[in-house]
Formats: C-alpha cells, sequence, structure tokens
C-alpha cells in the first residue's frame, strides 16, 4: 500500500506542478513579482496542489482522525483562494487559528488530557506559527519543497525507529516526501512555477500538527521540531529584527536569511536552498542521535546551533550591508 502512495504521490506532485505550469495564467494562478520579490518574471503559482491531492489519497486509503486532515484541507483550500483571489492577513490568520484549534481540540480530547488547558494555547501558537513561518520561508526557488523532503524524510525516520504503531503518520510522512520530489524539478534550478499557499501553508501545518500528534514528552518535541530548525531559526531571527526596528510585522519584507543571501548577495538560488536542507540534516542527524541521551544534551546541541546560527546571521547580514 505505501509503495502505491509513493507512486501515486509522485506523480501527483510532478503532474499538477506540469499542467499547472502551463495552465495557471488562464485561471489566475500567476505570481506577479514586486520590489519584495526574489524573482523578475511573472512565474505561475498554486503547485502545492499536487501535495493538497495526494493528502487527499492518502485519507481515502488509511484512516486518520478527521480534526487532522479535516483542517489541513480547509488550509490548503484557503492557500489556493489566496494564490488566487488574495486575501487579507487578517482574515488568513482568522482561519488558520480555527482550523488549529479544531486540531489541536481534537488531540486534546481524545483521549482527554489533564494538562489540556496548559497544552491547548501552547499547541496553538506552535501549530500557527509554524504554518506562516513555512509559508515565510517559501520566497526562493527550491527551498521549500527541498526542506519538505528532509523535515518529512526526517518524521518518517523517527517514526519507523520510535513509533512502528503510527502507521497514518508515517503513510503521510512518505506522501508528502514523494509528492515534494516530483514538484521540485518544476521549481529548482530554474522555477517554471512556484508552490504558493496552497503548498507552503499545508506543509507547514502537517508539520507541527505531525510533531503535536507525535510528542509524548518534551524530548519528542524537541527531536521532531529540530527537523525544522532552520526555518525557526531563520523565521524567529528576523522576526525579532523586524519587531526591533518597529516594522509591521503583516508587511511583506525581505529581510529573511535566505532572501539576503539571495537579493543582496547574488546567491543562486539553487545553492541557498541546498545549504539550507544540508545543514538542516547535519542538525537532525545529530538530534536523532542524541535523543536517548536525554534533554541536558538534546537542549544542549539546540542551543549550540542557534547560537552558531545567530553568530553567522550577523556576519552575513553586515557584509550585504557593507556591499550596498
Amino acid at each position: 500500500m505505501i509503495i502505491a502512495i509513493i507512486s501515486l504521490s509522485l506523480s501527483l506532485g510532478a503532474g499538477s506542478a506540469y499542467l499547472l505550469s502551463r495552465y495557471a495564467p488562464r485561471i489566475r494562478l500567476v505570481d506577479v513579482p514586486n520590489k519584495r520579490s526574489s524573482h523578475c518574471l511573472p512565474t505561475p503559482r498554486g503547485g502545492g496542489i499536487g501535495l493538497l491531492l495526494s493528502l487527499i489519497i492518502v485519507v481515502y486509503t488509511t484512516p486518520i482522525p478527521l480534526s487532522f486532515w479535516g483542517p489541513a484541507v480547509a488550509l490548503a483550500l484557503l492557500g489556493l483562494y489566496d494564490d488566487i483571489h488574495g486575501i487579507s492577513a487578517r482574515i488568513k490568520l482568522s482561519v488558520q487559528f480555527f482550523a488549529t484549534a479544531v486540531f489541536v481540540g481534537g488531540i486534546l480530547l481524545s483521549p482527554p488530557s489533564s494538562g489540556g488547558l496548559l497544552l491547548f494555547p501552547a499547541w496553538l501558537l506552535f501549530v500557527v506559527g509554524t504554518t506562516n513561518f513555512y509559508n515565510f520561508m517559501d520566497g526562493i526557488n527550491g527551498i521549500a519543497g527541498l526542506s519538505g523532503v528532509v523535515a518529512f524524510s526526517l518524521l518518517a525516520v523517527f517514526i519507523r525507529l520510535n513509533l512502528p504503531e503510527s502507521h497514518f503518520s508515517l503513510v503521510v510522512a512518505v506522501a508528502v516526501v514523494a509528492a515534494c520530489v516530483g514538484f521540485l524539478p518544476f521549481n529548482m534550478p530554474r522555477a517554471t512555477i512556484f508552490m504558493g499557499d496552497t503548498g507552503s501553508i499545508l506543509l507547514g501545518f502537517l508539520f507541527s500538527a505531525m510533531v503535536v500528534s507525535l510528542s509524548s514528552n518534551l524530548s519528542d518535541f524537541l527531536c521532531l521540531s529540530s527537523f525544522l530548525f532552520l526555518f525557526y531559526a531563520d523565521g524567529l531571527s528576523t522576526l525579532y529584527l523586524r519587531w526591533r526596528d518597529g516594522e509591521p510585522l503583516t508587511h511583506a519584507h525581505r529581510r529573511h536569511l535566505y532572501q539576503i543571501l539571495g537579493n543582496e548577495l547574488r546567491l543562486p538560488h539553487w545553492q541557498i536552498s541546498c545549504g539550507y536542507a544540508l545543514l538542516q540534516c547535519l542538525v537532525a542527524m545529530v538530534m536523532l542521535l542524541l535523543f536517548r541521551q536525554g534533554l541536558f544534551w538534546q537542549t544542549g546541541w539546540l542551543m549550540t546551533c542557534s547560537v552558531l546560527f545567530i553568530f553567522s546571521s550577523q556576519k552575513i547580514r553586515g557584509n550585504a550591508s557593507q556591499n550596498h
């Protein structure tokens, strides 16, 4: 069954990307560059439809709780509508909070959790935050798709090693990996189509929802969330810089580290995306090795990675400022 789902997901990821790259302009699925874009030419978007179709196939073939897949599908459809027509940030955020509340409520109520009142706001913020971070990080060719392959492959490895009973999570993870692999040739090194909010919002929600579903303690959570460490590090550090400088946090910008590497320092998009993916593999593989060693070692490794990221980020931003 898993082999069939992988084949279908691979085909859906590639087929949807190919068809939309040719016909998206007819339905207004086009990303027109502006002064904050990292691309120069109008490019079709919505390539994440293949991910949505892959998830629907999984839903029909694998027992998955409605509270898990319902919000995921709803947010993907919201992203698709946004790709075509555009939606205000306030409406998007409101729908994301509502859909996430449905998911988190389902997790905490079955079976009921004694710490539900405390966990609910924490999980809510984590899932909504991750969903938006993934969306924010989808700004250059290949970065969202490659990071999807890495993060969900690592989730699949973790499940196989530690939670073999979590069958539906494993199926979702491998389906997402296959769909991303199918999509990537149309998005990197040269993009004939972008993933769009359809895909990036879905990937962010699915990743964070799986982290919440699979975490039974803090050690699980730290290990699983580290599979997207580079996105969190770039997202949080950029959010802090914009807050420090008094920028409206809901406005579009080009201050993420990956954007500076591509726009100010002129590195090819594919090199940046591959660099992020390789560094993410390094962080996560060490974290997997430390998983059984205790919270002290896990926390120490994450703090070390955070300090290195902050130091490197400051150096890169400083060099970019000097060059401009």
